[in-house]
């Protein structure tokens, strides 16, 4: 695991640009030198963001994604017993990472959500930690949080399959 830093997330795309590009340096760099374009960063990161709007973060992770004349994977699944050393070394190059007090609204620059889980720059999970002795909770005030003005599914990383799950949770409850 990598600590995520909040100002290597790109507001825009959903994307910790930092963990992102260090995954397919250190994973792809031959497809990347191969990429005909005008600018491959833009490109790429754009591309992310079209794919997991159309066909959701599963799809993405699966099936990688397009950019005019390379393919790019996002993810390299757990090999079985089975597989090849050159699996298990794909496996081993993904990055996952935790960012705390993510910073994520475009229209509302100070907002933050307590902890974003990601792999290889892209979101899986958001989290929303609650503690009773403050009075608060999980049931009330985070999921309060999740559905109110603030927490807006118009934000990048609040979108409808941007993330496998939002949860919320305290020392007794969790909530997805």
């Amino acid at each position: 695991y990598y600590w995520g830093s909040p100002k290597d997330f790109d507001k825009k795309v959903a994307l910790d640009q930092r963990r992102l590009w260090s995954f397919l340096h250190a994973t792809q760099q031959e497809e990347l030198d191969r990429y005909v374009g005008k600018d491959l960063k833009c490109d790429v990161e754009k591309q992310i963001d079209a794919d997991i709007r159309t066909f959701g973060i599963i799809q993405v992770l699966r099936k990688g994604i397009e950019v005019n004349n390379i393919k790019l994977t996002l993810f390299y699944p757990k090999p079985s017993a089975a597989d090849s050393d050159i699996s298990r070394k794909q496996y081993a190059g993904n990055q996952f990472s935790v960012t705390r007090q993510q910073t994520f609204s475009i229209s509302n620059p100070g907002l933050e959500i307590d902890m974003v889980l990601y792999v290889n720059g892209i979101p899986l999970f958001t989290f929303e930690l609650k503690n009773p002795w403050t009075h608060q909770t999980a049931k009330y005030d985070g999921q309060k949080q999740y559905k109110s003005a603030e927490r807006t599914p118009q934000e990048p990383l609040l979108n409808f399959g941007r993330c496998l799950a939002h949860f919320t949770l305290d020392k007794d409850e969790v909530f997805f």
